[in-house]
């Protein structure tokens, strides 16, 4: 029986495992080629305990993941897409072994010396416009995952090959395709990797400043347009791709609300990602008239809450509700945003809740809300706004941030 491959990866403390199934190694090689890793032979004295590695084992048909951070095995038939999965589960190794970084599900390109981040959704065409940047020139850091280390809050590049979803949607030029046949790496029937090379990829332990957020906004058939987008609604959309979440829920929201206040935020509206890629290398190949409008800072209002004292005494005073009993809130922009400190969770709230609790902590009760509401709203039903109250009501209990007075 032949012996296990073990990989070690820079600033990884899980090594990987390679189980009978030394054919991906190729693989693996090529998508992480930028990613310092020393291959090693390893017999079963020298293997770490299964719940300190990340395994890939092929057994008949199959590629078989296992790592620290299952519940149960992933199956896979293609070892590329075996391959992508070890990938993800890479990258929770480095999360866990570097607890100060934050990690955004985001898509970063270095433009004119600074990132533009791309906190967009799964499978947002975050990916597919990295790669058009890549074309015009920019040295792409991500295009799925970027960290944010160190106390500038820098991007950090984890030295990913970009992998394009296939087939290509029908908006993609010639050229473009052209392109990607350049520089292909390996292929599944559901994913194109991309072998950039130094200059278009930046390498492992490369670092940038942020210099803009941009929220994409694909629509068929539109034109490419850039505008402003509020700090409030970026910091929103930049807690919700943060999945590193080692430190304190306010430290995460302190951080992560200080790269934003001082970075442009931005929304691309767009339909054909080639126009979209030249409208960003034309508006940030030169940084200076950004500059001006980083300097703006959002309006915040932060008010911490502690056990037996403080600003909770006085919250709500004689009304139905009080705060639970570590909450902090935030306000930025029109944005409200809550920690709860007993489970280290941040919370937002939507346009609704927030004038829940902006009324809770006036004093009103439950019957209260629901006929100012329903004087505010008196085309909505009374019943359902006050199904709708109930319903947020219960939430925010649930949550410990809200508490029923006895």
């Amino acid at each position: 029986m032949p012996d296990d491959i073990l990989i070690r990866f820079e600033r990884v403390r899980q090594p990987v495992v390679l189980a009978d199934c030394a054919p991906v190694l190729p693989i693996i090689d090529r998508v992480l080629a930028a990613w310092p890793h020393v291959v090693e032979s390893g017999g079963p004295e020298r293997l770490a305990p299964q719940a300190h590695r990340i395994t890939l084992a092929r057994t008949a048909s199959l590629y078989l993941l296992d790592s620290p951070w299952l519940d149960r095995l992933i199956r896979h038939r293609d070892p590329l897409n075996a391959v992508c999965d070890l990938v993800v589960h890479l990258v929770h190794g480095f999360v866990a072994t570097n607890p100060t970084a934050l990690c955004l599900h985001s898509a970063a390109a270095r433009i004119g010396g600074r990132l533009v981040v791309f906190p967009n959704v799964y499978r947002g065409g975050k990916s597919l416009l990295s790669a058009h940047l890549a074309a015009l020139g920019a040295e792409i850091f991500a295009d799925d995952v970027i960290p944010v280390r160190g106390r500038a809050n820098h991007g950090f590049a984890l030295g990913l090959a970009p992998r394009l979803r296939l087939p290509f949607p029908d908006v993609v030029e010639p050229e473009f395709e052209t392109f990607v046949a350049r520089h292909a790496g390996p292929v599944s029937a559901r994913y194109r990797y991309l072998d950039l090379g130094p200059g278009r990829q930046a390498p492992f332990g490369a670092t940038a400043p942020i210099g803009a957020f941009v929220l994409l906004d694909r629509r068929e058939d539109h034109a490419a347009a850039l505008e402003p987008l509020a700090r409030g609604e970026t910091l929103r959309r930049v807690i919700a791709r943060n999945f590193a979440r080692r430190q304190p829920a306010r430290r995460i929201l302190d951080r992560l609300q200080r790269v934003v206040e001082g970075t442009p935020c931005y929304r691309l509206a767009y339909g054909d990602p080639a126009t979209a890629a030249r409208l960003l290398m034309a508006r940030f190949s030169e940084w200076d008239a950004a500059r001006p409008e980083a300097r703006r800072r959002a309006k915040t209002r932060a008010r911490d809450v502690g056990r037996g004292g403080g600003p909770s005494d006085a919250w709500g005073r004689g009304g139905a509700w009080r705060l639970g009993s570590a909450v902090m809130e935030r306000r930025v922009d029109d944005e409200l945003f809550l920690i709860n400190g007993e489970t280290d969770s941040i919370y937002h709230l939507n346009a609704l809740a927030d004038a829940l609790w902006g009324l809770a902590g006036t004093g009103a009760g439950e019957a209260d809300m629901v006929n100012l509401l329903a004087a505010a709203f008196p085309s909505v039903a009374k019943n359902r706004i006050a199904g709708d109250v109930r319903a947020l009501i219960e939430s925010l209990t649930r949550r410990g941030l809200l508490v029923r007075r006895a």
